[in-house]
């Protein structure tokens, strides 16, 4: 017997098709190469060389794949290539044996979806598998790709669907990658595959519900970047209520302990820890920015906000 989610994604295959990925203008990445240092040249080049002498297929993820959807130039000194499960131990294989030793020894990693190598403080990665395990890549990610070049090489990149994928579950205390997925919405003028972004996150979809508030109110007058139907998808997902009840989901944010048990906090009146915490800011000098009542303030607490892409 199907359930509400299964219902409601499939009768909403119409519309998404004009939003299929974004066909690049250029085969290139923007001065990606012009970008990289001499050393990072010669390492990503001899790391998709290696691959490809191996005959194992490869897509390019991680930052240089938000360059090419985004125009942002992050200064990096990794690679990030996503292969097929299936073709793991052949890929570690050439890649030990060309130079890229493992770099497990110097900084134990989870090996059951990364192979990680370092040489000459450059660190190309191998991966197969989400890091909580919620997916693997498989072949219909390489039918999605599109056209690039990088180290002198032709290559293909992760598409934007994908890309957003990959970055759903990465919102922890010390790394989030939200901004990432807002910005290749914006990038790519929403550009890419809605209805498989949404089959791919199942019964997570109230996570893609999250990033379409925050886009709207980051970006009110780019709504049209969100296709119609999707929001339309998303609305009936949530008034039916048409997700699973599963435990254990912060595991799938962050395997190290990090969420609060309910009720493991300050036990008083509700009033009482509002008042201790506002007496300990007045004894630090603090006033809230609508306190303070100037734009500049409400700015200054948003600092670390990245940039958007245009």
């Amino acid at each position: 017997m199907g359930t509400d989610f299964d219902f409601l994604t499939s009768i909403y295959d119409q519309g998404d098709t004009r939003r299929m990925e974004l066909a690049q203008e250029s085969s290139a990445f923007p001065n990606a190469d012009e970008n990289l240092s001499e050393r990072e040249h010669h390492h990503f080049g001899a790391a998709i060389r290696t691959l490809r002498l191996s005959n194992v297929p490869f897509l390019i993820a991680g930052g240089l794949a938000l360059y090419h959807y985004t125009g942002f130039w992050r200064e990096t000194k990794d690679l990030d290539l996503l292969i097929l499960p299936e073709d793991r131990d052949l890929a570690t294989a050439a890649f030990t044996a060309a130079g890229f030793p493992d770099f497990h020894d110097e900084e134990p990693y989870d090996r059951e979806w990364i192979f990680r190598s370092r040489q000459d403080e450059v660190i190309v990665d191998l991966i197969w598998r989400m890091a909580n395990k919620t997916d693997e890549v498989y072949r219909a990610w390489f039918d999605r790709a599109t056209p690039g070049r990088l180290a002198g090489e032709e290559v293909q990149v992760v598409s934007a669907a994908d890309l957003c994928w990959l970055k759903l579950f990465v919102l922890q205390e010390k790394r989030c990658d939200w901004p990432h997925i807002l910005n290749i919405i914006r990038g790519t003028r929403g550009n890419l595959d809605w209805s498989h972004l949404l089959s791919e996150a199942g019964q997570h979809w109230r996570l893609l519900c999250a990033v379409t508030d925050l886009f709207d109110w980051l970006c009110p007058s780019e709504r049209n970047f969100i296709p119609e139907s999707s929001r339309l998808r998303l609305q009936q997902l949530r008034a039916a209520n048409a997700d699973m009840a599963l435990d254990g989901r912060q595991d799938l944010l962050d395997s190290r302990p990090w969420l609060a048990e309910a009720g493991a906090g300050f036990t008083g009146s509700l009033m009482e820890p509002r008042r201790v915490i506002r007496a300990a800011q007045r004894r630090r000098g603090f006033r809230s920015p609508a306190m303070r009542g100037d734009a500049e303030s409400m700015v200054a607490c948003h600092h670390g906000c990245p940039s958007l892409a245009v």
